[in-house]
């Protein structure tokens, strides 16, 4: 039988189905969840297997990802699972709207603004941005938008808090992120133009670039020995509270946040002089 099937709908308007490990609740209309792919429920299982899971919520925009579908909610007691988080950590979406009316965005205006954006943006897999020293990139991963002098409440969060004991392991393949501030990179990100019919918007998508996929790199390798896994279990990867990993983990998830948080606070005001 399908797990579609056996999913039930819910008076509050969602599904609940259960799995092996316990019930997950999908958030999603009749249309959305008739439409979803049958192969998401492995991956929905699997948010369910991770030691201390309390609860699973599914949202209306839930996809294939890494182990564990892009578009979950899961609470635990404590555990930190890898999978959801992914390489790209602290991944995420910011849109800006301008002051230009949507009616100046001509053909030869957009080109042109296209030209800026490329001739200032790193991008594609490898690119690169602004190279910064140590101090300033310690000064970036652990203070975010408050690094870059973001007024508090003006950016999407203002940091993450990092122990002042960690720091990042001088052989870690994440030092690369120190000359890549300010670049998308390649994948699914994006930058783009839009309107909502009177201004026009910049929609971009971006992330921790090197610095979080080398950090995720490092603690996928140390979550392989812990756990006996092998290179196809690596999105089934967790910390528990007492593993001797978890909190160097959990400040290395917060590093990457800020610097996610700091690129797309970069790129969001070059691509805004673009207008210029």
């Amino acid at each position: 039988m399908s797990w579609k099937s056996a999913a039930r709908r819910d008076a509050g308007g969602f599904y609940r189905w259960r799995t092996d490990h316990g019930e997950v609740r999908i958030f999603m209309t009749e249309a959305l969840f008739a439409e979803m792919e049958e192969s998401l429920g492995a991956q929905i299982a699997n948010a369910r297997r991770f030691p201390g899971v309390l609860d699973v919520a599914v949202t209306p925009d839930a996809h294939h990802g890494y182990g564990v579908p892009v578009g979950c909610v899961i609470a635990t007691s404590g555990t930190l699972a890898m999978g959801p988080v992914g390489y790209d950590i602290g991944c995420g979406i910011a849109a800006l709207r301008s002051d230009v009316p949507r009616p100046e965005a001509t053909h030869e205006k957009v080109r042109e603004f296209s030209r800026r954006v490329m001739s200032r943006v790193g991008l594609g897999a490898g690119s690169k941005g602004e190279r910064v020293s140590r101090e300033r990139f310690q000064e970036v991963i652990r203070g975010g938008a408050e690094a870059l002098g973001a007024r508090r409440g003006s950016a999407e969060r203002d940091r993450i808090p990092v122990d002042d004991d960690w720091d990042v392991a001088r052989d870690s393949r994440a030092w690369r992120g120190q000359e890549q501030l300010g670049s998308l990179g390649g994948g699914n990100h994006f930058i783009e133009l839009q309107h909502d019919g009177e201004r026009l918007w910049i929609m971009f998508h971006t992330g921790s670039r090197g610095f979080g996929h080398g950090l995720a790199t490092d603690f996928f390798d140390k979550a392989r020995e812990e756990h006996g896994l092998s290179r196809g279990q690596m999105d089934l990867g967790y910390f528990a509270p007492g593993s001797r990993h978890w909190r160097g983990y959990k400040n290395a998830v917060a590093a990457g946040g800020n610097y996610a948080i700091a690129n797309r606070l970069i790129i969001g005001r070059v691509v805004g002089a673009a207008f210029a």
